[in-house]
């Protein structure tokens, strides 16, 4: 990362916390618009955001997530009721350990992992390897069988999302050939003129694709074939308000300003590697 590209990355980071900090919810959590109650999701993407800001040296007002009772009887009361899918407890447990509050039961575990095993979803999988490598075990192979393990092999992927779940499974699990040898190069053919990317090649570009596409980059050790033109992209999707849409023309949400931060973040850890 150039030391001009982190001046702007700071600045645009900066600019993005008034935003969040207008979801914060003075009873705990984070929601969707100032209006709107607090959610899972939205407490996940906010505090991640503050996160990064934190991590590059930008000021943020609001209270250290270690250190906010509220924020912490929030994310309590959260595990006491919530009747979750499994990317609603990654995002969860995430949340809880930003906060500092303590690590969940080996009762979950179990529940998570006979989830996997009742013939889940690529999505599901996805997300119950993150939950498992991520607070339970950093070897997650070991605990699933290999019938389990023939049942990923067979679940289809068509769009970006889902080639960074093969991708990322193949690591956590330690299976190669669940992601396509040919990746990097379909992955670069996702970008468009525009500078973004769309679900696969020659669709749409959105700012969660670019996400997706970056992250799995990222994992593979290659680079966009137009980082410049990527910059653009996410930079014309802040809005006035700080926050990010999906495509500088929709209204921004914390999931796609959490979703421009992270690429831009990427983008800008590779060009520090060139």
């Amino acid at each position: 990362m150039t030391r001009d590209f982190s001046e702007d990355f700071k600045q645009i980071t900066a600019a993005a916390i008034p935003f969040v900090e207008k979801r914060r919810k003075a009873a705990g959590g984070f929601g969707a618009t100032p209006r709107l109650p607090a959610t899972i999701e939205d407490t996940f993407y906010a505090l991640h955001i503050l996160l990064l800001a934190r991590s590059i040296g930008v000021p943020t007002p609001g209270p250290e997530p270690e250190a906010d009772p509220g924020l912490h009887a929030w994310l309590d009361n959260a595990r006491r009721t919530l009747q979750p899918g499994l990317r609603t407890i990654f995002h969860l447990l995430s949340s809880c350990r930003l906060a500092g509050l303590a690590p969940a039961g080996d009762s979950l575990l179990a529940a998570v992992l006979a989830r996997l095993r009742a013939g889940a979803t690529l999505p599901d999988w996805y997300d119950g390897v993150r939950i498992v490598a991520g607070f339970f075990s950093p070897q997650p192979r070991s605990l699933l069988d290999d019938s389990t393990l023939a049942g990923i092999r067979r679940l289809p992927w068509h769009t970006v999302d889902e080639a960074l779940m093969r991708l990322t499974l193949a690591r956590a699990l330690e299976e190669p050939d669940l992601a396509p040898a040919d990746l990097p190069d379909w992955l670069r053919a996702c970008q468009n003129g525009d500078g973004g990317f769309g679900f696969l090649p020659g669709t749409t570009s959105f700012i969660e694709n670019c996400r997706y596409c970056l992250q799995a980059m990222h994992l593979l050790g290659v680079v966009p074939r137009d980082p410049v033109g990527a910059r653009r992209f996410l930079a014309r999707c802040q809005t006035g308000a700080g926050g990010f849409s999906r495509n500088g023309l929709a209204a921004p949400f914390l999931d796609a300003t959490w979703a421009g931060l992270e690429s831009l973040r990427l983008l800008g850890a590779e060009g520090k590697k060139a």
